[in-house]
C-alpha cells in the first residue's frame, strides 16, 4: 500500500492494488498468460477533502518485467468521477489474455522470466491534472505459460 499526496492539503491517504484471475480463488500471484485477469485498485479520500473535491481521478496500471521482457501499460486508462463525500473508491482494470509474456516465451529473442512488478498511478483531474497524485506498488506476479 502507498500514499496519495493531496497537494496543498496536509493530508495523505492510502492506495493499494492486487491482481485477481477470473476464478473464485482469492487474489493470486501466479497467473496464466493465456487467460484474462484484472487488477483491483483502491484508494481513499480523506475528509474534509471528500466533501469539497470535484472532477475525476485518472487511474493507470503498468507492468515491468524482472529481467528481459516487456514494460507496458496494462488495460485501459480509467476515468473515475469524484462522488461528493465518498471516501473509498474501487476499480477493476481488465487485462486481456496474452498481454504479458509467460515464463520462457521469447522477447527480442531472449526468454523472459515471466515475473512482473505491477504499479498503478492516480492523478486527480479538475479539469486537467493538478497537484494531487499518488501511486502504489502492486505484487510481484508470475505469468505462467501453460
Amino acid at each position: 500500500m502507498s500514499a496519495i499526496e493531496w497537494g496543498v492539503y496536509p493530508q495523505q491517504s492510502a492506495m493499494g492494488m492486487f491482481a485477481h484471475d477470473n476464478t473464485a480463488s482469492p487474489p493470486t500471484s501466479i497467473l496464466d498468460a493465456s487467460t484474462p485477469f484484472f487488477l483491483h485498485v483502491y484508494w481513499e479520500v480523506p475528509q474534509p477533502i471528500a466533501s469539497v473535491a470535484g472532477g475525476s481521478f485518472r487511474i493507470r496500471a503498468f507492468a515491468e518485467s524482472m529481467g528481459p521482457g516487456q514494460e507496458k501499460q496494462l488495460g485501459a486508462t480509467l476515468t473515475v468521477p469524484v462522488v461528493p463525500n465518498q471516501t473509498r473508491y474501487d476499480v477493476h482494470i481488465t487485462v486481456p489474455a496474452g498481454t504479458l509474456l509467460g515464463e520462457g516465451e521469447l522477447f527480442n529473442g531472449v526468454p523472459v522470466s515471466g515475473i512482473y512488478k505491477f504499479v498503478s498511478a492516480l492523478q486527480h483531474m479538475n479539469p486537467g491534472p493538478n497537484q494531487v497524485s499518488g501511486y502504489c506498488e502492486g505484487p510481484l506476479v508470475q505469468m505462467k505459460t501453460p
